[in-house]
């Protein structure tokens, strides 16, 4: 049976996934009392991570309940809430509700134990960092509160110049989004690959591929690539969601806390007094689903 549901169906906060070089295991998980001047460097870098992101700007091309796990190239089980070749932007933060869809929806009655999702590869990423000290800013200033100044993230940069954190008197904070493209998952040191299977979150079970088209793996750099244009994920949720008869609603939501690593530099750059913040990167988000 067809159950239809209202167009009230809410974003407040999808997918976990790592980024392409994973966060050191000794990190140190962020508090405002980290320290540029004094946090433990390795070969010139030091990160810290658990921070959680203000805001993420993502472009979704799909995204669906399914009764059985889909593939990226078998979708046939998925229910979906969005499915357009035109992506739909969405601006994700705490506390932020949105609107998926301007019409209702139908969903056949039944369980559906996984979530699956098609973005974009380019995810913008928008915060303000608090610092009990105040911190050199990777491009500029120094101060208490740093923030992303709107030149792309990266995994290591070339010089000052391009970093995309800028430090200041908490009253002088500007942040705005900076794009973090993903081209590989693993450890450029060691291997690079385009999917990541099987991996365990503290709530679910997922896998997640980075693609050149909608059912196409991407090939990877130096092997063809980069050319990937999304990223596909499935995740089975541990608590299984049913529509039923008296179902009238269904929220959606990302979890963005512990997101995020903030990388700091030590490597030699005068300019920030050796010691300074340098960027931050995407390590995680998790979505979750309520069903009313």
């Amino acid at each position: 049976m067809k159950h239809i549901l209202t167009s009230s169906l809410t974003f407040f906060a999808i997918l976990i996934f790592s980024n392409v070089v994973p966060s050191q295991s000794d990190a140190a998980s962020c508090t405002n009392a980290t320290d540029g001047a004094t946090i433990t460097y390795s070969g010139g870098y030091a990160e810290c991570s658990d921070a959680t992101p203000d805001e993420l700007k993502i472009d979704f091309y799909k995204l669906a309940l399914c009764s059985a796990k889909p593939t990226y190239t078998d979708e046939s089980s998925c229910t979906f809430i969005i499915n357009s070749d035109t992506p739909q932007s969405l601006e994700i933060g705490i506390g932020k509700e949105i609107d998926l869809v301007s019409n209702d929806i139908s969903i056949a009655e039944g369980k559906y134990p996984y979530a699956m999702l098609l973005v974009g590869s380019k995810i913008g990423l928008k915060t303000t960092l608090k610092f009990a000290t105040a911190q050199n800013g990777g491009l500029s200033g120094n101060g208490t509160s740093c923030w992303t100044n709107g030149s792309p993230l990266a995994n290591s940069y070339a010089s000052k110049a391009v970093m995309p954190i800028t430090c200041g008197a908490d009253t002088s904070a500007n942040p705005q989004f900076s794009d973090e493209t993903f081209v590989a998952f693993g450890d450029p040191s060691v291997a690079l690959t385009p999917s990541m299977l099987n991996q365990r979150s503290v709530s679910t079970i997922f896998d997640i591929h980075l693609l050149k088209n909608s059912n196409v793996l991407a090939d990877m750099p130096g092997a063809g690539g980069p050319n990937a244009r999304f990223i596909w994920g499935v995740q089975k949720f541990d608590i299984t969601p049913e529509i039923t008869a008296n179902t009238k609603s269904i929220d959606l939501g990302f979890k963005l806390t512990k997101g995020m690593i903030v990388t700091f530099n030590n490597a030699g750059l005068p300019e920030c007094n050796n010691k300074c913040v340098e960027g931050v990167n995407l390590m995680s988000f998790a979505f979750t689903v309520d069903v009313n």
